[in-house]
């Protein structure tokens, strides 16, 4: 493993270089802090685990291997530092320790998202001197929803197929096969570890791996999703299940920054979808369930409350008394390490180090810090003022990159583009963007959403054509499209985006079930005309067999508007936001009718088109800080995490991204059988 960035000594560099698994989003992380290949793990397997098997046989000893998952708050340098932390302390016990340090990114997003959230507030100190927990769930809520839920959607994806922790698996299931006569495996999760192991562990156990043990400590995993995979293995593949958490005191007299109970409530009630989902940890929710009941009280032992009686067995002991102590907490580790190595009191062992604190990230209390920091020089709202969105309308629209980050991308540039999964074909692609609307329906972001997609194109390896602003003209639009399309053949790939303002007319052609037109606006749209939904139909009907075309689509009314699926219309609301959809005028009707096209309907197999819209064509799409929100969101996400998903794991990935509630929902125009189909693929 490569140090990237990080000022990490020589020494440690070794030390970590055989027990660390860097994931981001899943994949092998290839930037940042510490750099993972599949070649790094594979040497893990094929010299460090051989050495280490060979010194355990030599003592007379088996090799206990230990897949350990850390909480989803942790950033990849404190996940690192966590890492160094505990590595001796393991090896000194005989337990080799293998860390997955799976950078999720939501640490400063969730920060930034609830910073936005409290815009208008008074000031910080007001704020948390006067705040309930109520208050402060319903803050966190909207930006809660959204990063945890991708921090879930991360875990997942380390153990598809294309997953880092797939391999890791692959590669243990070879290892242990062939030596499980002079080993163990066990595994540790810590918080949202628990939800990274749910989907580890199944596959480990799947690959022929069976586990001796499961700790889990202060579980932030859901209850239906530990009962659909962890739950089964119990006795079937996970030989032991351990629960370390707290009382439920103890829980409530927690705090997570000015939040006055601990981060499980948060999770409990602002983070999870449906709210109010039970979390594992909280001793009120394993009470009430009887199937919980029944699991763990088949071992007196198998759930551990802190803070446990000083009579109580140095196997069974904890003192942890914040949700973020149980990692370091030297009773708590010692206690799992007993248990791991299968001995009881009277025998010693290399106890864990006083005074170690891996430093778990609390994204209230960051909040709070940055927060204080700001109020000396004004208030919350003087210095945390969110840019006014404006909405647009079009072929999927949305125009604004917001300074809120993706969930689950951290930030930083990511060098692991998509690759195209087909072979041969050409590769082009269209990026329109118009902000230079006459007043007063002038945009900011729509340019900037162009040449943030035509960079990623490119990356992809497309050639890449752009019209923008006074270029992107009905007949400019049009003819380019129709040029794109005309030259493609079977396996070639179309990409074409577009932002810019969107709107609707009466349809007048029948086929329409909500009885609207959806169109984009062109620089020119009141000379010559709008290009309509049929319009594009007419040209994307001309995809050859064999080849692809995509859209992505930022602006109003974009769901439908290669004309694949239609929706009820709906409230056109969007509570305090500002929208800048253009609806059309008595003018605008004119020209339109008098440059209107008509085109057929496909039918369902003969669709070659797939669409990725902003938004329902009965929504607005917005921008905010001279970008869409749509553009914002997911030309980040398709830089970081593509390869080897379906059209529809894209699209997941896209409304895990916006969250629960958000003010315009992305959509996926195709046909039922190209879903599952995947992704950039004809």
């Amino acid at each position: 493993m490569q140090i990237a960035s990080r000022a990490i000594s020589v020494a440690d560099r070794e030390k970590l270089r055989s027990h660390i698994v860097n994931l981001r989003q899943g994949r092998f992380s290839t930037d940042g802090d510490f750099v993972t290949t599949q070649q790094d793990v594979e040497a893990i397997f094929a010299t460090a685990l051989p050495a280490a098997l060979a010194e355990a046989k030599g003592a007379g000893s088996k090799l206990r291997l230990l897949f350990y998952a850390h909480g989803g708050l942790v950033s990849e340098s404190n996940g690192i530092d966590g890492a160094l932390s505990q590595i001796e302390f393991w090896k000194a016990n005989h337990v080799y320790p293998i860390f997955f340090i799976w950078e999720t990114g939501i640490l400063e997003v969730l920060a930034d998202l609830l910073r936005k959230q409290l815009t208008g507030m008074r000031g910080l100190m007001d704020f948390a001197k006067d705040a309930t927990a109520k208050v402060l769930e319903s803050v966190a809520r909207p930006g809660g929803l959204r990063v945890w839920g991708n921090m879930k959607l991360s875990a997942q994806a380390a153990s598809a197929a294309d997953g880092g922790a797939r391999v890791v698996a692959d590669l243990a299931s070879q290892f242990v096969k062939a030596n499980l006569a002079d080993m163990e495996v066990h595994a540790i999760g810590h918080s949202a570890g628990s939800i990274f192991h749910s989907f580890f562990l199944p596959e480990l156990v799947k690959a022929g791996v069976p586990l001796a043990s499961l700790s889990l400590l202060a579980p932030a995993v859901n209850i239906p999703t530990f009962k659909a995979h962890l739950m089964p293995l119990a006795g079937k593949g996970i030989a032991s299940m351990t629960m370390l958490t707290m009382h439920r005191e103890f829980e409530r007299a927690d705090t997570a920054g000015p939040y006055p109970k601990s981060l499980l409530y948060l999770v409990h009630h602002s983070f999870e979808d449906p709210d109010e989902t039970p979390i594992l940890g909280l001793e009120e929710n394993i009470t009430r369930d009887a199937e919980l009941t029944r699991l763990f009280g088949q071992d007196p032992n198998a759930i551990v409350y802190s803070v446990t009686k000083p009579e109580a067995s140095n196997h069974e002991t904890t003192r942890a008394i914040h949700h973020g102590d149980f990692d370091n907490d030297p009773p708590t580790m010692n206690s799992v390490c007993r248990r791991i190595l299968g001995v009881g009191d009277s025998t010693a062992i290399s106890n864990f180090p006083e005074g170690t604190r891996s430093r778990t990230f609390d994204p209230l209390e960051a909040l709070q810090k940055e927060l204080i920091a700001a109020g000396t020089a004004g208030s919350v709202s003087e210095r945390s003022t969110v840019t006014a969105s404006t909405a647009r309308t079009g072929f999927g629209a949305t125009n604004a990159r917001g300074s809120a980050a993706t969930p689950g991308i951290d930030g930083s540039s990511v060098a692991t583009p998509i690759v195209n999964g087909s072979s041969g074909g050409k590769r082009i692609a269209l990026c329109i963007g118009i902000d230079a609307y006459p007043e007063p329906h002038t945009l900011s972001g729509c340019v900037n959403d162009s040449r943030d997609w035509e960079k990623l194109f490119r990356s992809m390896g497309y050639k890449v054509g752009t019209l923008r602003d006074d270029a992107a003209t009905r007949s400019g639009i049009t003819d380019a499209l129709s040029d794109h399309v005309s030259r493609l053949q079977a396996g070639d790939v179309f990409l074409f985006q577009y932002s810019g303002h969107g709107t609707q007319f009466d349809d007048d052609s029948g086929d329409e079930a909500d009885g609207q037109d959806e169109a984009l606006c062109p620089f020119d749209m009141m000379t010559a005309g709008f290009v309509r939904d049929d319009d594009i139909r007419l040209i994307v009907n001309r995809v050859p067999p064999g080849a692809l075309a995509v859209g992505f689509i930022d602006c109003c009314h974009s769901g439908s508007i290669a004309r694949m699926i239609r929706f009820d219309p709906r409230t056109r609301a969007l509570n305090d936001s500002r929208p800048r959809a253009i609806d059309p005028t008595p003018e605008m009707i004119r020209v339109h009718r008098r440059t209107r096209t008509r085109g057929r309907v496909l039918a369902p197999s003969e669709r070659r088109d797939i669409t990725f819209a902003a938004c329902r064509d009965d929504q607005v799409a917005f921008e905010t800080g001279n970008h869409g929100d749509y553009t914002t969101r997911v030309v980040p996400l398709l830089t970081a995490r593509a390869n080897g998903l379906t059209n529809l794991g894209i699209q997941k990935l896209i409304q895990a991204a916006f969250g629960a509630g958000a003010r315009q929902n992305p959509m996926l125009d195709c046909d039922a059988s190209a879903e599952n189909r995947p992704f950039l693929r004809p």
